[in-house]
């Protein structure tokens, strides 16, 4: 299973790298450089702030239509993603995998920004080729 929480590296250690460049710029020379290093440092921690509000108040659910299908029944399925903060969430992507047969597989990416106090939800029919749970 892999994380829920995936960290590009290519796109955060050169945020970070010019961060500590600034940091150097700041206590050496004093100023506007110094100002501007702890207006992006603030903003750096709202954003982790953000994005650990997001991943605590972040629930999802998912339900199926029957547990028994018949061969060649339709189950609906319905996934859903609450937002439980008074704070909108940062953009969330969900891959959605699915197999058919051996070795046929699908993927789905649905991308959204969940409001606060929010639901999203999608629903999904799947036909079943065999019989059972």
């Amino acid at each position: 299973m892999r994380s829920p929480v995936v960290i590009n590296l290519r796109a955060v250690l050169p945020c970070f790298f010019f961060i500590f460049i600034l940091y150097l710029t700041g206590f050496y020379f004093g100023g506007w450089f110094l100002i501007i290093f702890y207006l992006l440092f603030f903003f750096l921690v709202l954003n982790v702030i953000h994005i650990v509000l997001t991943a605590l108040f972040l629930k999802y659910s998912q339900e199926f239509s029957t547990t028994h299908p018949i061969k060649g029944e339709g189950v609906d399925f319905r996934w859903y993603v609450i937002m439980e903060s008074f704070v909108p969430g940062c953009r969330i992507t969900v891959s959605l995998i699915g197999t058919r047969g051996t070795w046929e597989t699908e993927s789905e990416r649905v991308e959204f920004f969940p409001g606060s106090r929010k639901t999203f939800t999608r629903e999904y029919t799947i036909m079943c080729p065999f019989r059972g749970i």
